[in-house]
């Protein structure tokens, strides 16, 4: 996924009345009862000499394949890929490039060998473009009144190994208050990503080759959001209320310790279980049993597997470990996702 235009990891922006800030239309909350995000996929940063020489510990579980360089000469990536369609982006910063123009991306600054974002998209409701309709989405974040708003749409894009050029909008969460003091780091809430061109060009889940997998993994089971502070954690559940709003089921907010959890959908369960969101503050013994970095921020995901309960987990980077759990969808309610 790339960035086309400068964003840095915190968000600050001027305080601006209801009526300019992005999406706010007045017919927005009427389009907003149908619209049900989509878990799209996760973002892991890497050296870009990781990227080219992926560790044995990572392929001999996971199908890794190959993806491209963005349309702004920044960023390079690799893909796995899921049957529910849902994907692991590993991404990688291109050697050489101009350390400020490093510094202007929304993950220039983070750590690399860890999960630094996530990312949701929409599918069309009826004659509808999910870009016509994202400003209702924009419009329930920044009715939810937690101090956070998303942008208006960026376009992206890339080209495939093939020559296939791929076309996306993107939006990222950011202050809807530069005087309150509130930032965010990347991960805490997901951005956006909205195709332009075929979505299955992106993502080819379609192509049995490209998502079977030597751990029988199936699709995403669970991303965890460990963000530092109770307080931080009961701003986000605000946004991810408004985001997760589901009229046909409405979403129980479950408390998990200092957390809150919600369903997730995937573009293609294809009978797998229900992915699950959890967002919860971290505690030092949480952290650094994963050995992660020392950020406001910690994202953790799962995977449902046909096969037996497990991990994947070594060194993706700079030191650092990634560790993925394995869940056996038979040990699963399928029915529920929890």
């Amino acid at each position: 996924m790339v960035w086309d235009t400068a964003r840095c990891l915190h968000f600050h922006r001027p305080t601006l009345p209801p009526s300019s800030l992005p999406g706010a239309l007045p017919e927005a909350a009427n389009m907003s009862s149908n619209l049900q995000p989509i878990l799209d996929h996760i973002v892991i940063l890497v050296p870009s000499q990781v990227l080219e020489n992926l560790p044995a510990w990572l392929v001999n579980h996971l199908a890794v394949l190959p993806g491209g360089q963005h349309a702004d000469g920044l960023t390079k990536n690799k893909l796995i890929i899921f049957e529910d369609g849902v994907y692991i982006e590993l991404i990688a910063f291109v050697d050489g490039i101009d350390p400020e123009k490093r510094n202007g991306h929304r993950w220039g600054c983070r750590s690399e060998g860890q999960i630094v974002d996530w990312a949701f998209t929409l599918v069309p409701q009826g004659p509808a473009d999910p870009e016509e309709q994202f400003p209702a989405i924009q419009a329930r974040v920044r009715d939810a009144h937690a101090g956070f708003i998303y942008s208006d749409l960026v376009p992206g894009g890339r080209t495939t190994p093939d020559g296939i050029k791929l076309r996306w909008a993107v939006s990222a969460p950011q202050s809807a208050n530069n005087d309150d003091g509130s930032t965010l780091e990347g991960g805490e809430l997901p951005f956006w990503c909205l195709d332009r061109t075929p979505r299955r060009l992106r993502v080819p889940f379609d192509n049995p080759k490209n998502v079977q997998h030597p751990c029988g993994a199936v699709g995403l089971g669970a991303v965890e959001v460990l963000v530092k502070g109770a307080s931080k954690a009961n701003d986000l559940h605000k946004v991810y209320d408004a985001v997760c709003e589901d009229p046909a089921r409405m979403v129980a907010v479950a408390p998990a310790a200092s957390g809150y959890s919600w369903k997730l959908r995937a573009p293609a369960p294809r009978g797998t279980a229900e992915a699950k969101l959890v967002v919860r503050s971290w505690d030092d013994e949480a952290v650094n049993a994963r050995d992660a970095a020392s950020e406001d921020v910690h994202v953790n995901i799962s995977l449902f597997t046909r096969g037996v309960a497990g991990r994947i987990e070594g060194e993706i980077g700079r030191g650092r470990q990634l560790i993925v759990d394995l869940i056996p969808l038979s040990s699963v309610n399928l029915d529920s996702g929890f």
